[in-house]
């Protein structure tokens, strides 16, 4: 009964270290969305800043019509990829076009054991 007990336990271990979202029921899960997204800057010349505000220093500029790399948005600043270097952009600047797609639903699994 003891092996038993010591090889469900570490059953639920690996289970929670290998399962996304396994050990946090009712937690914070992301969800990951298949993007169709473009990205293209509007101003004439918009600056690229080392971090997400007006008070980082300009690492470079993009221009007019130049798509975007975007890897993510923090409040209204995009994270790009800027000539391999993380930069950020005003997303007051930038057109979005495209559609996200939302991820299929989930299954969830109780352990009857």
């Amino acid at each position: 009964m003891k092996k038993l007990m010591v090889g469900m336990a570490l059953t639920a271990t690996l289970a929670t270290a290998v399962t996304p979202g396994f050990g946090s029921i009712g937690g914070n899960q992301e969800k990951a969305y298949a993007a169709t997204v473009t990205y293209k800057v509007t101003a004439s010349k918009l600056n690229v800043r080392s971090g997400a505000g007006t008070t980082y220093g300009i690492i470079g500029s993009v221009v007019k019509g130049q798509t975007l790399s975007v890897m993510s948005k923090s409040g209204s600043w995009y994270k790009i990829n800027y000539n391999g270097r993380t930069g950020y952009v005003s997303s007051d600047y930038v057109q979005t076009s495209g559609t996200t797609t939302p991820p299929a639903e989930s299954t969830t699994y109780t352990v009857t054991a």
